[in-house]
């Protein structure tokens, strides 16, 4: 399992940015502000989100993949069950229609 990882991370109202975080959950909790609610979206990528995002009236951020999120996202990379680097040839651009804000 990487001690790092590198992610790509969407706050409420800020552009999408890849940084790196450590590979806990207490790091991606504190990312999230909250429980962690994991959403594979596809072979090697997760989208981690607030699991309480909605009752505890978190902010609308956007929507991805026909997903309404509600606070802090996080895509993420997977290998087997571990969290991993998300791959480099993924990206988010503003302006994606499946990256659709306020």
């Amino acid at each position: 399992m990487e001690e790092l990882i590198s992610v790509i991370i969407k706050e409420v109202d800020k552009k999408p940015k890849r940084i790196t975080v450590k590979n806990t959950l207490r790091a991606l909790q504190q990312k999230v502000n909250g429980q962690i609610e994991v959403v594979g979206i596809g072979d090697r990528v997760v989208l981690i989100v607030n699991e309480e995002g909605i009752p505890l009236g978190l902010p609308y951020n956007c929507t991805f993949m026909g997903h309404r999120i509600f606070g802090t996202m996080i895509l993420a990379g997977v290998d087997g069950e571990d969290f991993a680097s998300l791959p480099y040839e993924i990206e988010l651009e503003e302006g994606r229609s499946d990256l659709s804000a306020k």
